[in-house]
């Protein structure tokens, strides 16, 4: 069985990737990279009690909906925000929106920010709103989403509800996948992953250069090729589905 490096973020449910990379013949190793810190809780709260100034909820990542879910610690979340735009990025993030919220956002499929961000803008102008977009998120997201939703005239509410640090043992972790030859490929599944692998690297004198890079999505991919790495193959959904095809994808090339 080919050996498989994920380098995952905190939380969400990754049996679904093992099993099925199992029954295929590849052996996944699960990474740490980073860890969260959840900050903002009363002021998120405050804004989750007023559901009628907010035309829906904007969640990028399973910790936006992580972060949602202590504040309400133990309470269900008021049942009006179940009616409005709600909308997310990836299965994951769906899967956590879901289960911990009893929501269904749209966007599942859309797979990266810009997708999402492209959905959105569609689905204002064919039902204008002129309230803002509650957008729980980390300190250190991107601009993309913000900037297209607002050049179209979306208004945007943004929270940042936690912060990312390197995970306490990605050093050590990470010394092993570089020294090992039998791991092969690395699989990338945040652009905060990537950050804190590269910081890590370079302190460490280590490099990835006779890896394979994978990225769950376009979004990771543009963080490695920012970090002046080569992203070999990037998955077309970030799913365990999407993750299959292209780990096969990469080991018949």
């Amino acid at each position: 069985m080919e050996l498989i490096a994920i380098i995952r973020s905190e939380g969400g449910n990754f049996q679904k990737y093992l099993t099925l990379l199992n029954e295929n013949n590849f052996n996944p190793i699960l990474v740490p990279a980073i860890e969260f810190q959840y900050k903002s809780q009363q002021e998120l709260k405050n804004e989750l009690n007023c559901p009628e100034s907010y035309s829906g909820i904007i969640f990028t990542s399973p910790r936006s909906v992580t972060a949602i879910h202590l504040v309400l610690n133990g309470d269900v979340i008021r049942n009006e925000w179940k009616t409005k735009r709600n909308y997310c990025v990836g299965v994951s993030t769906w899967n956590e929106a879901h289960s911990k919220l009893d929501f269904d956002p749209v966007g599942k499929e859309s797979g990266s920010a810009t997708n999402l961000a492209e959905l959105i803008v569609n689905d204002f102008k064919s039902n204008p709103s002129s309230l803002p977009l509650l957008f729980p998120c980390s300190s250190i997201k991107k601009d993309t989403l913000p900037e297209k939703l607002s050049s179209n005239g979306i208004q945007l509410k943004c929270l940042d509800v936690y912060d990312t640090i390197p995970h306490s043992k990605l050093e050590e972790n990470l010394q092993h996948i570089v020294m090992n030859d039998e791991i092969k490929s690395l699989v990338f599944f945040s652009p905060s992953g990537v950050e804190s692998c590269i910081e890590v690297l370079n302190k460490s004198n280590l490099n990835f250069n006779s890896k394979r890079l994978i990225a769950i999505g376009e979004t990771t991919k543009k963080a490695i090729i920012e970090k002046g790495l080569e992203c070999h193959f990037t998955c077309k959904t970030p799913s365990p589905e999407g993750l299959l095809e292209c780990l096969l994808e990469s080991r018949n090339s």
